[in-house]
């Protein structure tokens, strides 16, 4: 019996410490790099003594504390894999040989972090850290030091041609996340692992996930990303790929914020469509990256400026949704999603106009516009009704008489324009009311 529980207690310390240790496993365009200054500064790093090159980073992801990226200014080899320096773990370089003022860094997650986090780190001299840590890999060898002296710098971003790896694994066997080339193109074919120019890099090309890498302009020592920032995943992707939603300069560093401005979710709308059926407005969608997502709220109107929650779809990591909805008795429906992820953010689809089948299902309002008294009338009984103004207040609300006819008094009414809604059996039906002088 004791030995039985010994090794229990021995299995879950065991599974504690995977547990504590555990960490997403990243992949192309998980992450994507926003902003980086190459011209030493400290402007980023307040109360530091040193000056510093910076990086700032988006994650289009969440990951799970421990979670850990590496960063490096070293060249990508043709054959896989970075080039060294003569202090690399491997031994590879011999003294004075490899990339002297390249190096690499381990950036990892103190805890869990969502999608649209915005991280920046210092890389040079000190260090430093927004959110998370920051230790040394393999420190540069360094034009005036050697690795552990305080004047060796982690790496050094040239102010000419230069590249950003970050990636999970090892230097010898990396997983490639996101990368830049800034100031220059690549340079095919002309390094090995040991070669002394630190600033030339062959492409990896679809090594990153087919991703598109960004070029910028030969100015760019300093960049930073100002396009939009909120939308799907796959469109703050594609926006921040685009070198036109880019600030450079080869005088002028950026100050990457500390409190990211990003709203970012994790699904991705492929198409919205649909159509009438006999049981009411049939409606599909398709979606990707669906990933940490809540559910579709799926909105009514019949006006465009006033909507209604018809129903919700619960998300579950499908690639395919739908959702019948019962007509309005109006001449058309409009309907769009709500997009909503787990952590509240919400995002809308774009809208589609259904047409109703049959004139008859209208209400009928009578006289429109009104004066003093109006009709109103539909073909089922008539269990709720309300009046909301342009502005979407609610104006008057009262219980049906369970007829399908009643009698509404408006002399008490501002002039303008109202929508009136009823609901019945079948559901919802709205309609337009016109108070006049």
């Amino acid at each position: 019996m004791k030995r039985s529980y010994c090794a229990v207690l021995s299995m879950l310390l065991l599974l504690s410490a995977f547990s504590a240790n555990s960490q997403t496993t990243l992949v192309a365009g998980d992450i994507v790099i926003i902003g980086w200054n190459a011209t030493d500064n400290n402007i980023n790093t307040p109360g530091n003594a040193y000056t510093d090159d910076d990086i700032c980073f988006l994650l289009l992801r969440n990951i799970d504390a421990n979670t850990e990226v590496l960063f490096t200014d070293f060249g990508w080899l043709s054959s896989g894999g970075f080039q060294r320096n003569e202090y690399s773990s491997t031994g590879t370089c011999s003294a004075g040989a490899g990339a002297v003022t390249d190096g690499c860094i381990r950036w990892t997650a103190t805890s869990a972090m969502v999608a649209g986090a915005q991280i920046r780190i210092g890389v040079h001299f000190g260090l430093t850290a927004s959110t998370g840590t920051v230790t040394s890999v393999n420190r540069s060898a360094g034009a005036n030091g050697g690795p552990g002296l305080a004047n060796a710098p982690q790496f050094s971003l040239s102010t000419s041609t230069d590249q950003i790896f970050a990636f999970q694994g090892s230097l010898a066997s990396p997983t490639l996340i996101a990368t830049v080339q800034y100031n220059g193109a690549y340079t095919v074919g002309a390094i090995t692992i040991c070669g002394s120019t630190a600033s030339q890099d062959n492409n990896p090309g679809a090594s990153v996930g087919g991703f598109n890498f960004l070029y910028t302009d030969p100015a760019s020592r300093n960049s930073q990303y100002n396009g939009s920032k909120s939308g799907s995943i796959a469109t703050i992707r594609t926006n921040v790929l685009n070198s036109a939603n880019w600030t450079s300069s080869s005088i002028s560093q950026f100050t990457f914020p500390q409190v990211t401005g990003f709203s970012v979710l994790p699904v991705h709308v492929t198409s919205f469509t649909g159509k009438n059926t006999a049981s009411g407005h049939y409606l599909q969608w398709k979606v990707s990256n669906e990933e940490n997502f809540s559910r579709y709220e799926v909105e009514i109107s019949t006006d465009g400026r006033q909507y209604t929650v018809a129903g919700v779809v619960n998300a579950e990591n499908k690639t395919d949704y739908s959702f019948t909805g019962k007509s309005i008795l109006s001449d058309y429906q409009l309907y769009r999603l709500k997009l909503i992820d787990r952590d509240g953010k919400a995002e809308y689809s774009k809208i589609i106009r259904l047409q109703n089948t049959s004139a008859k299902d209208k209400i009928v309002v009578f006289p429109n516009p009104v004066k003093d008294v109006v009709t109103i009338s539909s073909r089922e009984n008539i269990i709720e009704m309300s009046i909301i103004d342009m502005l979407g207040k609610l104006c008057w609300k009262q219980k049906g008489n369970n007829n399908n006819t009643t009698a509404l008094d408006m002399r008490s009414f501002k002039p303008g324009a109202y929508i009136l809604t009823i609901t019945t059996g079948s559901g919802i039906q709205a309609q337009k009311i016109f108070k006049r002088e």
